[in-house]
């Protein structure tokens, strides 16, 4: 046997493999495009080609001479298929062409396919000589020979040259370009080949002639290769070949050594040495069985890295984000979308990412959670289009609903993916364009998917987390509460009860006296540090007995008005003037206005005892912007006073319970505020440059929550303060 019919033998063979492989998965594939049917003809044409020659070449091999029912049936097959190949080539690069915007090549289409198809009745000769003639040899010599279809091949080969560097330039997906680039190369290749062999007659070089022949016979296979890798390496075309094909690369790989190692080993030395090779043959080929294995995991780690680096990075980054999710539980919901909406935004080089949480209200669903600021408005239509049908995705290129068409462009999404909870819809993942430019493969889909997945049980395990938190922080404060409410009972029983007593006597004895007696206004003193000491302990009790805040309606401008007509007069007194501005459409707030009102009173009086030399008190109240995870809407209620501020020394402390820096104050005043806004949902800031400013936050729908009860100052009564 020699080295080019080996060559000739296991190329076919493995040509054969590669189209029988094709063949079954597009023949799988529904809905096929005409390019795609175009296509899978000129497959099947060369599976023809080289399944023929490589039955021709066994037969040969196996008995040692030509057999003529073989070698009539097989290469005339073989033959006819050979002479469809070239205009198949030409035909289906035109119908790739075609899928194209910008394509000339559309109105010369029925001349280019006329040019193409025209010379097939001149080849036809050859396979009719084949069955006159079954004695003549194999059929890849007789149509090379043909002169008309080697120049014909030639011809056809810089076409589609030409054509494939056409799509290359049209196509907007880099990995279709690199495509249709690596076919351009391989057409050039055999271009050169075909015209070093039959134009420059190198077939005819003694020694290397046949080799030349062998290798034009080859050439159809070439292209396939490459198609095959970038159908493993990319799902080009949405195709998936299955790792089986590894195998069968593998088994011609443990046959090759065979024949070409240990056969030829064998032959060489039965001649060289006259011995009988057999024995060392049987122990060569249980040397190969135990390699297999260590082979094939070599092989298998070439493979995966040549041809699924993509998948096995997306598996491992995938997979390390889903054990992080369990690390994440806990964290807030909003910054948990934003963390894994980013991962996936960099992972798989996309221009943005979103995931919009939903959850239903009357009766529809709307946005609850996103990783960034989307309305319920924008997905209107894509959330109903998921209800209706259920689909595993949706692609911008593919799916017919303008309304969804118009929504995906408007939040610049190519794919978008359900993410179910219990069968029903939760939410949504929205992917921009690929930064690729490209499409994402159904693998990559399906490990979002399961992404996805695990995301919804990490929001279900925060969530449950949260709702802990939440009832232990309730129970905490129940604690703290019950604690203050008997510390208070002892005060009230230990302080309060023999201040009334003493208050009483000393009431009574100042009464006895005449105005003018020197004891009268000693008596008058004890009597108002007694008053002062009731206050303080009627601030504390107020703190320490928890209500349930009822859902009520406040409307913060009444409110701020009524507090400034209660101050103004002590206000006028003192040389300050207050002025109150208000933004159009504050909006009511869902909040007790009793404790409303005991926030802005302690807050307003503060800043007018600040300014003993009188000065000006600005009330501002503003709309805030919707927040960008919660869209819930707050009111900024911001009081400037133009008075000395607050040493640096003292900003830490001005929120604790009993601290104060003024003469006969209680130091209950700002706490009470603070935690009033923490019960309510709010927030407290103070700034002390040029004056003090104290800026409140007021959600519009405060949350219900363990708080003291909202009582109302008594103007009447010594003014609570900082």
């Amino acid at each position: 046997m020699h080295l080019n019919q080996l060559m000739e033998f296991i190329g076919h063979f493995m040509g054969a493999v590669l189209q029988l492989i094709l063949i079954m998965m597009m023949a799988r594939r529904k809905d096929k495009r005409h390019s795609e049917k175009v296509f899978f003809t000129l497959v099947v044409a060369i599976f023809i080609w080289h399944a023929g020659s490589f039955v021709s070449t066994f037969s040969e091999l196996l008995t040692g001479e030509r057999i003529i029912v073989v070698g009539l049936i097989w290469d005339t097959a073989s033959a006819l298929s050979m002479g469809f190949v070239p205009p198949l080539l030409i035909h289906t690069l035109l119908t790739f062409l075609e899928e194209l915007p910008e394509n000339f090549f559309s109105r010369w289409r029925r001349t280019v396919l006329f040019v193409a198809y025209a010379p097939l009745p001149f080849f036809w000769r050859a396979p009719l000589r084949l069955i006159q003639h079954p004695e003549l040899p194999r059929a890849e010599n007789i149509m090379l020979v043909t002169q008309m279809f080697e120049y014909w091949t030639i011809v056809a080969l810089a076409i589609a040259s030409y054509m494939c560097y056409k799509l290359s330039t049209l196509s907007r997906d880099d990995v279709q370009r690199r495509f249709y680039i690596s076919l351009v190369r391989m057409f050039v290749i055999i271009f050169g080949l075909m015209v070093l062999t039959h134009v420059l007659y190198a077939k005819f070089i003694p020694g290397l002639g046949t080799y030349f022949l062998v290798a034009c016979a080859l050439a159809p296979m070439f292209p396939t290769i490459i198609f095959s890798y970038f159908i493993l390496r990319y799902n080009y075309m949405e195709y998936v070949l299955k790792r089986s094909i590894f195998y069968s690369l593998l088994a011609i790989f443990v046959l090759a050594v065979y024949i070409l190692g240990i056969r030829q080993v064998g032959d060489f030395l039965e001649r060289a040495l006259d011995i009988d090779f057999r024995i060392i043959e049987a122990i060569l080929v249980i040397g190969l069985i135990l390699l297999i294995d260590p082979v094939r995991e070599r092989l298998q780690a070439a493979f995966n890295a040549l041809f699924f680096r993509e998948q096995s990075y997306y598996q491992r980054v995938f997979a390390e984000l889903s054990h992080r999710l369990g690390s994440l539980q806990g964290i807030e919901v909003g910054r948990l979308l934003r963390y894994v909406a980013n991962s996936v935004q960099t992972a798989m080089r996309l221009s943005n990412c979103k995931i919009i949480l939903l959850h239903e209200e009357n009766g529809r669903l709307v946005v609850e959670e996103s990783s960034s600021p989307v309305q319920t408005e924008e997905v209107e239509n894509i959330v109903r289009h998921f209800q209706k049908i259920h689909a595993h995705s949706i692609s911008l290129w593919q799916v017919t609903d303008q309304a969804v068409v118009k929504e995906m462009k408007n939040i610049d999404a190519t794919l978008i993916l359900p993410i179910y909870r219990d069968g029903r819809l939760a939410g949504v993942m929205s992917l921009g364009p690929s930064l690729q430019y490209r499409e994402l493969y159904e693998g990559e889909i399906e490990i979002l998917s399961i992404l996805l997945n695990h995301l919804v049980t990490a929001i279900d395990n925060t969530r449950l987390m949260q709702d802990k938190l939440e009832m232990e922080r309730r129970m905490l404060a129940n604690e703290k509460w019950m604690s203050l409410g008997r510390l208070s009972g002892q005060i009230a029983h230990e302080v309060k009860n023999p201040l009334s007593s003493i208050k009483a006597i000393t009431h009574v004895m100042r009464e006895e006296l005449p105005p003018d007696d020197r004891f009268y206004k000693d008596l008058a003193m004890v009597e108002g540090e007694i008053d002062k000491l009731t206050t303080v302990v009627n601030q504390l009790l107020r703190g320490a007995h928890p209500t349930t805040q009822t859902e009520k309606v406040a409307d913060l401008r009444d409110i701020i008005e009524n507090v400034s007509s209660v101050l103004r007069p002590e206000a006028s007194h003192a040389d300050i003037r207050i002025i109150c501005q208000y933004d159009n459409g504050i909006p009511a707030i869902k909040a007790d206005p009793v404790a409303l009102r005991e926030i802005i009173f302690n807050v307003m009086n503060n800043g007018i005892q600040s300014m003993a030399s009188g000065g000006t008190l600005t009330v501002s109240v503003s709309c805030l912007q919707p927040d960008p995870t919660t869209h819930r809407r707050s009111v900024l209620v911001s009081i400037h006073d133009t008075g000395p501020g607050i040493p640096e020394e003292d900003m830490s402390k001005i929120f604790e319970p009993f601290y104060t820096t003024k003469e006969g104050g209680t130091g209950l005043g700002l706490w009470i505020v603070r935690e009033k806004l923490t019960d309510l949902g709010g927030s407290i800031s103070v700034e002390s440059n040029g004056g003090t400013t104290i800026t409140i936050t007021i959600p519009v729908e405060a949350k219900t929550a363990v708080g003291p009860p909202a009582t109302a100052p008594n103007p009447e009564q010594e003014k609570p303060d900082a």
